[in-house]
């Protein structure tokens, strides 16, 4: 069992006046001056202040970075009838204004939630999204098309020099390359 503790006395009882009257007068007499707030400012904090808004960068991602993955974000299916036009609004009231194929527009019209969700999810960052009937331009294949094939002569000179390939499957494939390198645009 812990002992007993003695009473606190009250605080009137521990103050003294003639203590708190000296004290008073020096507090009066030697009163310290308020610590000084400011003075020349920093060289560091000023540069902040200046390049800051610079470098902010914006939430969410460009109406490019739209366009270039929009075939990933939204899928094969919607990407055929749609493209993304222009992102209106800032911070967290952007809008996205998609351009879709005319007759599609009532299926894309039902497909504005997962859009939106998709491309959230993709870090677009954006609160709505607007349909706008229009042609949609399909872009250029990166393949040139095949316009001329091997004439017989190339053929058979090709099919001669693979002869000593070891197994079939290797020739058949490096036939089928040296017919597509040896085609002319």
């Amino acid at each position: 069992m812990l002992p007993k503790r003695p009473p606190l006395p009250r605080p009137d009882a521990l103050l003294d006046p003639r203590l708190e009257e000296a004290a008073a007068r020096a507090l009066e007499t030697r009163r310290g001056k308020a610590a000084r707030r400011g003075g020349p400012p920093q060289a560091g904090v000023i540069a902040s202040r200046v390049v800051r808004p610079l470098g902010k960068p914006t939430p969410g991602k460009s109406i490019e970075a739209l366009r270039r993955q929009w075939r990933d974000i939204v899928g094969e299916k919607i990407a055929l009838m749609t493209e993304p036009e222009k992102l209106s609004g800032a911070g967290g009231a952007r809008v996205l204004t998609v351009k879709v194929a005319g007759p599609a527009a009532p299926f894309i019209q039902h497909q504005i939630p997962l859009l939106l969700e998709r491309c959230n999810l993709a870090g677009a960052d954006i609160s709505g999204v607007t349909l706008k009937q229009g042609v949609i331009a399909r872009p250029k294949g990166n393949v040139r098309p095949l316009s001329a094939p091997l004439s017989a002569d190339e053929e058979r000179l090709l099919a001669g020099a693979l002869q000593g390939a070891p197994s079939p499957r290797l020739r058949a494939a490096l036939l089928k390359l040296g017919r597509s390198m040896g085609q002319r645009p």
